[in-house]
């Protein structure tokens, strides 16, 4: 939250509408039912993507198409609510995690995790190199990535979500059995394609222009996930060629993809089913779209465990 408060001008406005958080509210703290009712009408205004004036009149406006949530966490550091901030404002340093969440769990938090551990190495190599090259250059210390979960309340392939779920999910995130990365958050959308997300990402989100971000923004998936961003199906027409042109143009955003196997999703008969990696996936790809993804080894990340199963066993 101090990262976020830093970034933003006095007389900002958190959230915009009747209900409206201030900075002074966040610094000073709020009562966990102000806090819930808050996030619960920003998320309605997400759902319905108006806004309602104290009047009562409703009109529609671009700024509620997605809302950034920031865990409060108590003294122990336990996350014991979220709340709702806007318009957003996320660190440079971040890494994008797109899912359902339903529910959140150890498999998704490993994930995230390795993820973060890629890119934290990968600018370390970079500095060495750097080094090198000039010994009496300076560089400034890196801080850990941020990692974003990104949940859409629509899904292709599947009916949108009631507020009443949302807020489940959400509050899911509030489980001490979670071992979350040590600086994240969530990010509620509307944006079921990734075509969608990543012009989300690039122009609401991910601004370089005013962030000084100077990083490739990093998108980190699930190889069940990779398959469906591969699925022409997903595309204008039902058509590989608009399906390789929309990877292309995530490419020239600068959209870096990090995959983890899976073990196949689908329903088999047989109790064995096999690992996905994504390779076999990606190597369908002309050489210049494989670039902008990278596959994590089975010894950096591999957790055969989903959401699915956890429903079918009653483990909410």
């Amino acid at each position: 939250i101090d990262d976020v408060l830093a970034t933003l001008h006095d007389d900002t406005l958190l959230v915009h509408g009747e209900d409206m958080l201030t900075e002074e509210d966040v610094a000073e703290g709020i009562s966990t039912n102000q806090n819930n009712k808050l996030l619960e009408n920003a998320v309605r205004r997400v759902l319905t993507n108006t806004i309602t004036t104290p009047k009562g009149d409703t009109y529609a406006n671009a700024d509620t198409s997605c809302l950034l949530l920031v865990p409060v966490k108590d003294s122990t550091h336990q996350t014991v609510s979220l709340t709702p901030i806007s318009p957003i404002t996320l660190p440079k340093n971040i890494i994008i995690f797109p899912g359902s969440f339903n529910p959140p769990h150890e498999g998704h938090m490993m994930l995230a995790r390795a993820a973060v551990k890629y890119i934290w190495d990968k600018q370390k190599k970079q500095q060495q190199q750097q080094k090198r090259q000039d010994p009496t250059i300076i560089l400034y210390e890196e801080q850990t990535p941020c990692v974003v979960f990104e949940m859409s309340i629509t899904n292709a392939d599947k009916p949108p979500m009631d507020l009443s779920e949302v807020m489940r999910r959400i509050q899911l995130f509030c489980s001490s059995s979670l071992d979350l990365p040590q600086d994240w958050s969530i990010l509620l959308t509307s944006t079921p394609l990734f075509v969608e997300k990543i012009l989300l990402f690039s122009n609401v989100v991910l601004d370089t222009k005013t962030s000084n971000y100077d990083e490739k923004p990093t998108v980190v998936i699930g190889s069940d996930t990779l398959i469906r961003i591969l699925d022409p199906k997903y595309y204008e027409n039902n058509s590989q060629s608009a399906m390789f042109q929309a990877l292309g143009n995530m490419k020239e955003k600068g959209v870096h993809f990090v995959v983890g196997g899976r073990v196949e999703q689908k329903k088999m008969d047989t109790t064995s089913k096999p690992f996905i990696s994504g390779e076999e996936q990606l190597a369908l790809l002309p050489e210049d779209l494989r670039e902008h993804f990278t596959i994590l080894n089975e010894d950096e990340f591999r957790m055969d465990i989903s959401s699915t199963e956890l429903r079918k066993k009653g483990q909410l």
